[in-house]
């Protein structure tokens, strides 16, 4: 039933988001009113329905391990610092196996990279330094984020003191 082979996948920028400065874009421009001696640009204001909250780590130990969904989405995007997110794709929801592959992803402030977790995986995330900040954004509203949460020990699958020895 739950045995998809959804693929995760970092899709890069958002939306909105610039990698060089311009002043005007050629999306821009299309939108762009000409009110003689100056343009007025529309701010982009596409809803893209995402649930969001940050993360902070507070020190190199701080790790929020495991939680899980069936169905929503995660997308998870560094503002300031480094994290590691391990992602282990669960085969049996109410009695998940110890051993299923570990998939680990380090994420930058110094790169702009989101990363998408789909439905079925359960996520664990350390901080990687000192006041690092992590936005997490779902695809879920926080009603339907609770009936689809599933919540396993930290220590289950991964060893998270490894990168504090």
């Amino acid at each position: 039933m739950y045995k998809a082979d959804n693929k995760i996948k970092i899709i890069g920028t958002r939306h909105g988001e610039k990698l060089f400065e311009s002043l005007v874009n050629r999306e821009e421009m299309a939108k762009a009113h000409d009110l003689s001696g100056y343009y007025r640009i529309p701010a982009d204001a596409r809803d893209l329905n995402y649930n969001m909250y940050f993360s902070e780590g507070k020190d190199k130990v701080s790790v929020r391990a495991w939680q899980g969904h069936q169905k929503e989405n995660k997308f998870f995007y560094v503002t300031k610092g480094d994290f590691l997110i391990c992602a282990v794709r669960i085969d049996d929801w109410d009695n998940p196996s110890k051993n299923l592959p570990i998939k680990v992803f380090n994420l930058s402030d110094r790169e702009s990279n989101v990363l998408v977790l789909p439905g079925g995986y359960a996520n664990g995330i350390q901080a990687n330094s000192e006041h690092g900040q992590l936005i997490v954004f779902s695809d879920k509203s926080l009603n339907e984020s609770k009936d689809d949460d599933f919540r396993y020990p930290a220590d289950w699958w991964y060893d998270w003191n490894i990168l504090n020895e």
